[in-house]
């Protein structure tokens, strides 16, 4: 796990945390802080090798007080993703965090990779909640029917630019409006009780 991480998220992490689709950067265990790490790929030697689109994730419901995924998400199946989100939250302990990392739906990095499923902007995160469609002034209403969707509390939302638009005056006129200004979409959700 990157140190950057570690500084920007650490305060979500607890107990006992996965690292979902960890690759070569797998989270080292500390004192008061345990991690497992999960990955598709054998080679990368992870704790648990697993395809995250193969549900149910092994493990036991209220395992974690964290999950956290950095780039791993935008390779789920879109037709997956409601379901893998019950799951996390699932093996999420009650009050438990989830922290997500994805390329920004805006930006080539989310689309030109092959294996990529999903792209992801604010309007997804926020859409996997139905009450998100219960809300005065909401733009439709979603068929949840037959959908495993959940309750989460989304407690932080970062859109990380590209370097060169870090001090750009107008960078919240063009995310909305230009391609490859946004590199990165950062969510940290808490599982709330259905």
């Amino acid at each position: 796990m990157r140190d950057i991480h570690k500084v920007l998220y650490g305060m979500y992490f607890g107990k006992r945390n996965l690292y979902l689709g960890c690759g070569m950067d797998k989270a080292e265990s500390v004192i008061r802080q345990e991690w497992v790490n999960l990955d598709y790929f054998p080679k990368v030697k992870p704790d648990v090798c697993h395809d995250i689109n193969k549900l149910p994730l092994p493990f036991d419901d209220g395992t974690f007080n964290c999950i956290f995924s950095c780039h791993t998400m935008e390779h789920v199946r879109r037709e997956n993703f409601p379901y893998i989100m019950a799951d996390i939250h699932r093996i999420l302990a009650p009050k438990g965090w989830f922290v997500a990392i994805t390329p920004h739906g805006l930006s080539n990095v989310a689309w030109g990779i092959s294996q990529h499923h999903m792209m992801f902007n604010e309007m997804t995160w926020g859409g996997i909640d139905p009450r998100t469609y219960e809300k005065e002034g909401s733009y439709g209403h979603m068929d949840t029917e037959g959908l495993p969707y959940k309750k989460w509390n989304i407690a932080r939302m970062n859109l990380v630019p590209f370097p060169e638009f870090e001090n750009d005056p107008e960078l919240e006129w063009k995310s909305k409006h230009l391609h490859n200004i946004i590199n990165e979409i950062h969510v940290v959700m808490q599982r709330e009780e259905d």
